[in-house]
């Protein structure tokens, strides 16, 4: 039995050796590339070639931003050396031209061709032309990047819909969502004479296969079975939260369907 036990183990550390070499190996074949993930809504990822992790693009203003924060300046002169073709130790990067308006060029891993990336909106949809389609499975064999795991919720705040500090709770919130970073917002609203105050309590949990596990719950609400009952699903990130929650909303309530969700929230909304 002792002999088992130990050739059990052995067996158990291969395999832990063997699916630790192929994420490695994922990591390396993928360094620099914009990945596609086809199996859920064509979410694009950037695979940065210092830190082997993978980082979420989101919208085209969020990739543009990331990009530049990613990127690595170069003089006009270096820029010019390369007449159209960047070394082998640039592949992958985005190159900031520091001496001309800090433009940004991605270099292709594949054939080291620089490519400009313009404006916000133009830069997102060269990237997904020249991104490469991978299954989710694949995909999460690649590190996040600590920008979309980190410990802990951000408080976003508690803002009423019609207050002022509404907007800066909401953009941060949608900041958070677009790369389903662990976060935490309260939304209150006055609906009046037509049910008083009602307050609504957004978690996002983390990134999952299909966009950001949520977990919300009413905080207050005209009708007290609702006040506390969670409600768990994946929300599609590539919208925003409003959005996704709506469609979320719709389809529970609306259409009776429960899809992916779950908490005593769930079951109410799909009962009624």
């Amino acid at each position: 039995m002792k002999k088992i036990g130990l050739i059990l183990i052995g067996l158990i550390m291969l395999l832990a050796v063997v699916t630790l070499v192929r994420a490695q190996t994922l990591t390396e074949r993928t360094s620099g590339k914009i990945l596609l993930q086809v199996e859920e809504h064509g979410e694009a990822w950037y695979v940065y070639p210092l830190d082997g992790f993978r980082y979420y693009l989101g919208r085209p203003d969020d990739a543009f931003t990331l990009m530049r924060e990613l990127g690595l300046g170069v003089n006009n002169e270096n820029f010019d050396n390369f007449n159209g073709k960047a070394p082998e130790r640039l592949a992958g990067r985005i190159l900031l031209k520091v001496e001309d308006l800090g433009k940004a060029y991605y270099v292709k891993p594949e054939d080291l061709s620089l490519h400009y990336l313009g404006r916000p909106l133009d830069a997102f949809n060269l990237m997904r032309e020249m991104g490469l389609g991978i299954t989710t499975t694949n995909l999460m064999q690649i590190t996040i990047a600590p920008l979309s795991q980190t410990e802990g919720f951000v408080d976003c705040g508690q803002t009423e819909i019609n207050g002022e500090e509404y907007k800066v709770g909401l953009t941060c919130i949608n900041q958070k969502f677009a790369i389903c970073q662990p976060a935490t917002y309260l939304a209150t609203v006055d609906l009046g004479e037509f049910g008083g105050l009602v307050s609504y309590e957004y978690k996002i949990i983390g990134l999952e296969p299909g966009g950001c596990l949520m977990q919300t719950q009413y905080i207050q609400n005209p009708n007290p079975e609702w006040i506390k009952k969670k409600l768990v699903c994946h929300y599609d990130n590539t919208a925003t939260l409003s959005e996704a929650h709506g469609e979320v909303f719709d389809r529970l309530w609306g259409e009776k369907i429960i899809g992916n969700c779950t908490g005593e929230l769930a079951a109410i909304l799909t009962a009624e």
